[in-house]
């Protein structure tokens, strides 16, 4: 009997010590297989980043084992000592055997105080620092294979032409493309690479080994036009009878500089003086900022703070001079004991039942988008939302389209969530009767607005008439139009006909600095009272009518202003018009699910409309 049991015990252990854990077999799934190992890494199109923008990472990932390797790189951003801020980002990847590939996140960059660290299992062996990206500006750089030795010789920084996004969600950081010769791009890089230019980007064609320039062919046909320049949407396409090697720098500073800027120390210090002189008031860029801000008090749950507070002062005078009084007066000092946590009971059951949201709350969402149409019925979508969770719970945040990017915007604090870049889906925990920011890019499908141009007449520097013709069902009650034409914008009456010119005109500069008619200095004091729930006197009573007032920070959003931005600079391209059309958001740009049932927003919907010839 004893030697069946000592028989038994072995072979439970035998069975024990060959079978792996539960434990151990989810931490060897969780790694990849293969001896992987980060090769390179890139940010954006020249190593730079943008400032508050998605900037694309491209990952060079190498596999030095025989077997293919396949896991998920999880990127994550900290400041300080290991201190981690925002979500997680992952993506998965596949690498054959003895072989490397270019595996590319999109996180959103602040600034150049972040560190940024990637990690693909367990251990430092399967961790790596990413270096700090410089912030500059947008990047205008040669599309070149690192072995094209036909593209050496040039002051422009080159960008492997494997590393343009496949979606026009991650091109926000592009300023301009030379090409010399044709990069082999296919489907959607094709498309995103047509969608940038569209969206105002700007090529540069210049002669190639053979001392021509490039021929396109499929979807890149269009590139063929031989006219010197000609427009493509609100974007252009040059032609310069240059080489590569006749790039120098002074010829890429004058040619090939997109954008007017000044960023040197002493243009800086000049254009403070004159701010300081009352000459020029300086421009507002954090448009987002203040949306997040009204965002947020239009999503919080309600409570009644001013009986909260007045509690709070009852309970202290209970615990003095009440608890004091009452040790004074009572002959047995038992009662006072009593009577002291009868006092903590008594209030701690009213504070519980105070702070308790009512039963008609509901977890709730409120947004403000910007929609760039692409195509009728196709937009490029940049989408502000305050996220309120009523009793607590796992979110996944997700909605339709492609190229989805999400980003808590936190800057200082930690977020107990991950942004699942593979699946276009931001995961996050959120405590209850909490709050979550959440910025959100994405290509996605939308109502088409059939926008119609039906009369135009303008001088050099002004709109003399204009009527527009939307499709059926787009006019809504409390939807607002304005068009935007070089340095003014024109309010528009809009009925289900379509809209014509308005009464009022004001310089673009201003209506997107104004914040709603509301001063600056006013606007930030009104923020101040309000915190303590105080409300202000010219505050909005309805809900659309607070999303209505968001109209200005929308606009100045498109606008993609960066810090000292000469006012006298913001101006559109006058062979364009942009007709700006604010109405309430629509369910396909809503989040997926029921885990937020109450969501409400407004979407800004931007069409430039070309008044000259060009390419659409």
């Amino acid at each position: 009997m004893m030697g069946r049991h000592c028989t038994m015990g072995v072979l439970l252990f035998a069975v024990c010590a060959h079978t792996p854990s539960a434990a151990l077999r989810a931490q060897e799934r969780s790694q990849p297989e293969g001896n992987i190992t980060i090769v390179q890494t890139e940010w954006g199109f020249d190593g730079k980043a943008m400032s508050r923008s998605f900037v694309p990472l491209s990952v060079l990932v190498q596999n030095d084992g025989p077997n293919p390797a396949s896991g998920t790189l999880r990127l994550t951003k900290s400041l300080g000592l290991r201190h981690q801020v925002d979500a997680a980002f992952e993506q998965s990847f596949y690498v054959s055997g003895f072989s490397s590939k270019w595996v590319q996140l999109t996180p959103f960059v602040v600034g150049e105080f972040e560190s940024w660290e990637i990690t693909w299992g367990p251990g430092n062996r399967n961790r790596y620092d990413i270096p700090t990206p410089r912030v500059g500006t947008g990047a205008t750089v040669l599309f070149a294979d690192a072995d094209d030795i036909s593209a050496v010789g040039s002051a422009l920084r080159r960008c492997d032409p494997a590393l343009f996004p496949v979606s026009v969600t991650g091109t926000d950081s592009l300023r301009g493309a030379v090409l010399h010769s044709v990069p082999e791009w296919q489907g959607a890089r094709v498309q995103a690479f047509r969608e940038w230019l569209e969206r105002g980007g700007r090529v540069f064609l210049v002669h190639g080994a053979n001392g021509e320039y490039p021929r396109f062919s499929g979807e890149l046909a269009f590139l063929n036009d031989a006219r010197e320049s000609v427009r493509v949407g609100t974007g252009r396409v040059t032609r310069l009878p240059l080489s590569v090697r006749d790039l120098d720098a002074d010829l890429v500073k004058s040619l090939l500089a997109v954008d007017r800027t000044e960023t040197n120390e002493a243009d800086v210090a000049r254009r403070m003086l004159e701010y300081s002189r009352g000459a020029a008031l300086p421009i507002r860029t954090d448009f987002d900022d203040y949306i997040l801000k009204d965002l947020r008090r239009l999503t919080r749950f309600q409570r009644n703070w001013w009986l909260v507070y007045a509690c709070a002062g009852l309970y202290v005078l209970a615990v003095f001079p009440g608890s004091y009084l009452l040790g004074r007066r009572v002959a047995d000092w038992r009662w006072f004991y009593v009577g002291f946590l009868g006092i903590a009971v008594l209030f701690s059951a009213g504070f519980t039942k105070l702070g308790e949201l009512g039963s008609a709350d509901r977890s709730r969402a409120r947004s403000v988008a910007t929609a760039y149409q692409l195509a009728e019925g196709l937009y490029d979508v940049t989408q502000l939302t305050c996220v309120a969770s009523r009793s607590g719970d796992l979110y996944e945040l997700s909605t339709a389209g492609s190229g989805r990017l999400y980003s808590s915007l936190q800057e200082v604090e930690p977020v107990n969530g991950t942004v699942r870049l593979q699946d276009g889906r931001l995961d996050v925990d959120l405590p209850p009767a909490s709050t979550c920011n959440v910025a959100l890019r994405a290509r996605k499908q939308g109502p088409a607005l059939g926008v119609q141009l039906a009369r135009l007449q303008t001088t050099e520097f002004k709109v003399e008439e204009l009527e527009v013709r939307f499709a059926p069902g787009v006019y809504d009650r409390s939807m607002i139009v304005c068009a935007w034409h070089g340095r003014s914008v024109y309010e528009m009456e809009a009925d289900a006909g379509g809209a014509r010119l308005g009464k009022h005109r004001t310089r673009g500069v201003q209506f997107v600095d104004t914040f709603g008619g509301v001063p600056f200095q006013q606007r930030v004091q009104r923020n101040q009272w309000m915190q303590f729930g105080v409300p202000a006197d010219d505050e909005p009573e309805s809900t659309a009518e607070r999303f209505q007032t968001l109209l200005y920070q929308a606009v100045g959003m498109t606008l993609n202003l960066r810090a000292g931005t000469d006012p006298n600079d913001v101006a559109l391209d006058p062979s364009i018009l942009r007709l700006l059309i604010y109405r309430p958001m629509p369910d396909d740009f809503r989040f997926e699910g029921d885990q937020l049932p109450d969501q409400q927003g407004y979407v800004l919907y931007v069409v430039d409309l070309p008044i000259d010839g060009g390419v659409r």
